[in-house]
């Protein structure tokens, strides 16, 4: 059960009603608390859009947080995301290997990128090696 409502557009405030445009589980709860759910959505647009960061490597290095964090929701739907961007199922394996230490055929940025998520997720930083 959810801890907060999961609000649909027409139980938001009218000047709120455009952050359900994406009406996903993840924007209706985050609506019940509106100033949050914009800056959030300021945060995930930057990253989604306007990054530097190539789009591919973007959805691995969310699918590495996504599978550290044993986070279901995250991991499934970015895998579909990724698809989107060009990430292939080779792509997740090697993924899923780089986590347990094993070597893998990804690219160089790649493994980079993959190693920077994960100490951000372990260690709330990355290391001076990784960046």
């Amino acid at each position: 059960m959810a801890r907060l409502p999961h609000l649909e557009a027409d139980q938001a405030a009218p000047e709120y009603r455009d952050m359900l445009q994406r009406n996903t589980n993840l924007h209706k709860p985050l609506v019940n608390s509106p100033d949050m759910a914009r800056a959030f959505s300021g945060m995930g647009g930057y990253i989604r859009f306007r990054s530097k960061l190539d789009p591919r490597l973007r959805e691995v290095a969310i699918l590495q947080v996504g599978w550290l964090e044993k986070s279901e929701y995250e991991f499934t739907h970015h895998v579909k995301i990724g698809k989107e961007f060009g990430v292939t199922d080779d792509d997740i394996q090697a993924m899923m290997a780089e986590t347990e230490g094993k070597p893998s055929k990804l690219e160089p940025l790649a493994r980079a990128i993959l190693r920077g998520a994960r100490e951000i997720v372990g260690e709330l930083a990355m290391s001076e090696a990784t960046r």
